[in-house]
């Protein structure tokens, strides 16, 4: 899709400087983050993350110039975001909310062509380009199935796909995208995700997406802009701030701690009893693993020194097809965990 401006891949699209976001009231200014410093490329994929409250659809809204930055300066292919027309930024930036489309009786392949009209005269007709670009950007989500149909009666994943094909229609260098796979099961956020990846990268967008799904972000996007509800953010790759220890610090809670080495969250309410577990295969295999989960959902510890581990209060001996404490033989690890209570 060779249908907006030349971009050279790598180079700085968007840019903010000292920024702060939030809101004016009659009675005073409530500042959600400041002291805010981003940079976006073109053929790259961001992930918005942070906890609810940290304020990552107020970044999203004020990069889009949906409402003003309080302090700062918002930059977009250097220029003053304020000083762009509204019709010029609609051609430099598109943006899928999660607020409901009031579509009607409109088919997928019309709300599409909306896309198109920040480029098209008073009367909004739809040159042959036009109908070309709409065609390539259904084409390019996989919604061909889906042009005809009512949006009415389209899923929500199917409509997710209709709206990324809106803002690949508006042929914009930037793509926002607040909360796009909310609401979806898991086989349709991956799928979005994989599709914002592709994108991203085959078509030479910058895009950002706002979500709560950290394994997603982790695995598919190419930097990571992590809010925390104390209005810092940290930015890097998503094994950076892994290693940095940043999703420990943002996200960690009474009860929840992050897992590097899994890069998951699990509960954390140790009951003071403690494993050794002993595997009579592999030491690293896939029961060890999903016992070792088990058993700390449960609230008992296990040792990393797994054989050397004197302190432990048990030990469950691993077999091909069961798991055993003393006599005692399990062949579910449900059964297990029970005989533990």
């Amino acid at each position: 899709m060779n249908t907006m401006p030349n971009i050279t891949l790598g180079s700085p699209l968007l840019s903010a400087h000292d920024l702060s976001i939030g809101y004016l009231t009659r009675q005073c200014q409530k500042i959600v983050a400041s002291g805010l410093n981003l940079t976006l490329a073109a053929g790259e994929l961001v992930a918005l993350l942070g906890p609810n409250g940290a304020g990552k659809s107020t970044l999203m809204r004020t990069l889009a110039g949906m409402q003003p930055a309080l302090l700062g300066e918002i930059l977009l292919n250097g220029r003053g975001l304020h000083t762009i027309s509204a019709m010029e930024r609609a051609q430099q930036l598109s943006i899928v909310l999660t607020e409901p489309i009031e579509a009607g009786l409109m088919t997928g392949s019309a709300l599409v062509s909306l896309g198109r009209y920040p480029y098209t005269d008073w009367t909004g007709h739809l040159s042959a380009h036009d109908q070309a670009v709409i065609t390539q950007a259904i084409v390019a989500v996989g919604a061909q199935s889906l042009a005809d149909r009512l949006v009415s009666e389209l899923s929500d994943g199917e409509r997710q796909k209709i709206l990324i094909a809106r803002a690949l229609a508006q042929a914009t260098p930037l793509i926002l995208l607040d909360e796009p796979t909310a609401f979806l099961d898991l086989p349709r956020r991956v799928e979005i995700a994989r599709l914002l990846h592709q994108i991203a990268h085959d078509h030479g967008r910058a895009i950002v997406f706002s979500t709560h799904d950290l394994d997603l972000a982790l695995r598919t996007a190419d930097r990571v802009w992590l809010m925390s509800a104390d209005g810092r953010i940290y930015q890097g790759a998503p094994e950076d701030l892994v290693l940095t220890g940043a999703f420990a610090t943002v996200f960690g809670g009474e009860g929840i701690e992050f897992d590097p080495y899994s890069g998951s969250f699990r509960l954390n309410h140790p009951s003071g009893r403690r494993a050794r577990l002993h595997s009579e295969m592999d030491e690293t295999g896939l029961l060890m693993i999903w016992t070792r989960r088990a058993l700390e959902r449960a609230g008992i510890e296990v040792s990393e020194v797994i054989k050397d581990d004197s302190t432990a209060a048990l030990t469950i001996t691993i077999h091909a097809a069961s798991w055993q404490i003393g006599d005692h033989h399990y062949t579910t690890l449900h059964d297990l965990i029970a005989s533990l209570r």
